[in-house]
């Protein structure tokens, strides 16, 4: 069985005025068929630029994958041409955002592992209805 998700010796830069930066190197992780992965690490740790780099998004903020591959069912999304990634977001790869309160509105849509996108309408009404996150219960702790 193929892996849905491969990333292999991911690295990452970003241009700035002082020249090329790398904010991210070496990253490998799969993801199977029916898997869940969360990235979890400090801040700063790279984990919003290795997701952002997953649906190419790095290359509106002058960053780009300098090393290695980022296969979506075996497609390499790395060698995708801008047109042909704007056709697969949305509809086979998408992503939450860091504010999760507002990314998970009634008209969202999540991406399960080997499946296609599904709505997520139930489980953003529970979340919004508990009020609080499991991080705001461990800092109050």
């Amino acid at each position: 069985m193929n892996n849905v998700l491969d990333i292999k010796q991911l690295s990452v830069d970003f241009m700035t005025p002082q020249g090329s930066r790398n904010t991210v190197n070496d990253v490998n992780l799969t993801i199977a068929p029916g898997e869940t992965l969360c990235l979890v690490g400090e801040s700063g740790s790279g984990k919003t630029i290795t997701s952002l780099s997953v649906m190419r998004l790095i290359e509106y903020d002058n960053g780009h994958i300098t090393k290695g591959s980022v296969s979506l069912n075996g497609l390499n999304l790395a060698e995708l041409s801008r047109g042909e990634l704007r056709k697969l977001r949305g509809k086979k790869i998408a992503m939450i955002f860091q504010e999760p309160m507002t990314a998970l509105a009634d008209s969202s849509w999540t991406w399960e592992a080997g499946g296609s996108l599904e709505p997520i309408n139930q489980a953003a009404r529970e979340s919004r209805d508990l009020g609080c996150s499991a991080t705001d219960e461990a800092a109050s702790a």
